[in-house]
């Protein structure tokens, strides 16, 4: 099937209902307003350098503890001030932001759970936790695993484009569901009242029957451990938008003395560039750009967690991979931006775990948000001052913001959103570069639990070779009684064959091929469209 841009953004139509807010859900017509689901008001730089401070000291070992000795406080502050002694003035926090971050770790050690590490992120609606996989759980999925690494050469799935860098152990590509779209095949899984998550599906999509019975009840123990964390961030994606720092409106930068600001007309005069005069005098103090509020404890008034998803059935697409480096290929370039599945797919959350690491450097995923453009600046034309000094983009910028990022070493477990953020995965390469290395991860795709697409549970395999091994199974096991037992081999594998509705690995292999060319065009359509809309001003 041709794809273009027309067809693959046309896919929104398509988009099953879903309650929580997803890019693919948005009419790009309905412009950069905040009354748009999912589109929350952009932060100011103070604001973003105040999040990436608490982010950097909550990366401390026991920083919930060393928090509450004083002089551990000030020793982060005037590190952080020293830091940024080169920034200038308009660039650097105030003594009061800084106050405010030291007072607010109090609320996050409130969120924090001690007994599964969970702890929020970098921005809103980001969680990760150090232990939340328990090391008996991380050796029982490194041994469940080791059967798909050891596959003959000609056998390994290395990924598209990644020059041998990449293995797919389970790649959901390789066996799609096909209707007139690609989509990839979720599986079921119950989630009883006490948190015990099992597989309602009949299978799961890639895995072949011969491993499942190792592997899948792992697949469920870890899935037991990211419900807490997947009912964190929906319940942090229903309360809408994180707590303002700052002041929500800024109309203006005004002078020390809080009027707005008067030119004098000797200095416009002598000034070559206007904007180059007015800049100047930002960076070195003389007009105040913005305080924060004084911290008064919103973190700890907020409900830990309002969406349960206990005694729910919840669709998950499980992906196994590794990062492979060579001392003939020792780096790893890193990803692309890009927001996860499609509009059919409706994936609202992924979860990360690093289960292993070998002689690899560790990476960083990052994270942007698409914004809406700052309300009062889009009535003005070139506002450009204020906007670039108060939240770093000026007219034709893209309305994105960096919000942070998280390292993700062997052991760290991150859950992120992918509702209305982007992630990137930094280049990495091997510590010594003499020797292989190499970085295993599982993830799970969470699909919008108040939607439901095709899953496991309604489509069977795609796989011909899994038909064939059935047969083969079924013959085996009843011999006795069963009349395939009396069929030759040959024939066997002849009648799977035929079973409509699969495909062999060179059809899956080429079927791959425009899937990912369709989705190369859904990740430009959805970055033009969404996340890298242009900031305009006088916009009324």
């Amino acid at each position: 099937m041709p794809v273009d841009e027309q067809s693959a953004s046309a896919s929104v139509e398509e988009a099953p209902h879903a309650r929580f807010p997803h890019p693919f859900h948005e009419d790009p017509r309905d412009g950069l307003n905040e009354s748009v689901p999912g589109r929350w008001g952009a932060r100011t730089l103070a604001e973003l350098r105040m999040c990436r401070l608490s982010s950097l000291i909550r990366q401390t070992p026991r920083w919930w503890e060393k928090m509450r000795d004083p002089a551990m406080r000030s020793k982060w502050i005037q590190e952080a001030k020293e830091q940024q002694k080169d920034l200038k003035h308009g660039e650097k926090l105030t003594d009061q932001m800084y106050d405010y971050v030291m007072d607010e770790l109090d609320g996050y050690a409130e969120l924090r759970d001690e007994k599964t590490g969970i702890e929020c992120g970098p921005y809103h609606a980001i969680f990760f936790s150090d232990y939340l996989i328990p090391q008996d759980l991380t050796e029982a999925l490194q041994r469940a695993v080791k059967a798909l690494d050891d596959v003959p050469e000609q056998e390994k799935d290395w990924h598209p484009g990644s020059e041998g860098r990449v293995l797919d152990l389970d790649d959901q590509i390789d066996a799609m569901f096909i209707s007139h779209r690609f989509q990839w095949l979720p599986s079921d899984f119950q989630v009883d009242d006490k948190g015990v998550v099992k597989l309602a599906s009949s299978y799961i999509n890639n895995i072949h029957p011969q491993y499942h019975d190792t592997l899948v009840p792992v697949i469920e123990r870890i899935l037991e451990q990211a419900v807490p964390m997947w009912e964190r961030v929906l319940s942090a994606l229903d309360t809408g938008p994180g707590l303002l720092r700052l002041y929500p409106t800024f109309e203006c930068i005004r002078d020390a003395a809080s009027s707005l600001v008067k030119h004098r007309e000797d200095e416009l005069e002598r000034a070559r560039d206007y904007y180059a005069w007015l800049q100047s005098k930002i960076d070195c103090g003389s007009f105040e750009l913005y305080e924060c509020w004084p911290y008064r404890g919103p973190f700890e008034r907020l409900p830990e967690k309002k969406f349960s998803l206990a005694e729910s059935r919840i669709q998950v697409n499980v992906k196994l991979a590794d990062i492979v480096l060579t001392p003939e290929k020792p780096e790893y370039p890193g990803g692309i931006w890009h927001v996860e599945g499609t509009a059919g797919e409706c994936i609202i959350s992924t979860f990360i775990y690093p289960y292993d690491s070998e002689n690899i450097e560790a990476c960083d995923l990052s994270f942007r948000a698409a914004t809406a453009a700052p309300d009062y600046h889009r009535r003005y034309l070139n506002d450009t001052i204020c906007t670039r000094n108060l939240y770093g983009m000026i007219q034709g910028d893209p309305c994105t913001q960096d919000i942070g990022s998280v390292e993700t070493g062997a052991g760290v477990v991150l859950r992120s959103r992918t509702s209305t953020s982007t992630g990137w995965v930094s280049p990495c390469r091997l510590v010594d570069q003499t020797k292989p290395g190499v970085r295993k991860i599982l993830i799970f795709f969470l699909v919008d639990p108040t939607v439901n697409v095709p899953s496991t549970s309604v489509v069977g395999p795609r796989q011909r070779d899994i038909v064939k091994y059935t047969l083969l199974q079924v013959a085996h096991e009843r011999a006795a009684s069963s009349r395939l037992a009396m069929l030759p081999v040959e024939l066997l594998d002849y009648i799977g064959s035929l079973v409509l509705g699969t495909m062999s690995r060179a059809e899956a292999e080429g079927i791959r091929g425009k899937l990912m060319k369709e989705r190369s065009v859904m990740i430009k359509s959805v970055n033009t469209q969404f996340f890298e809309r242009e900031f305009n001003t006088c916009e009324h």
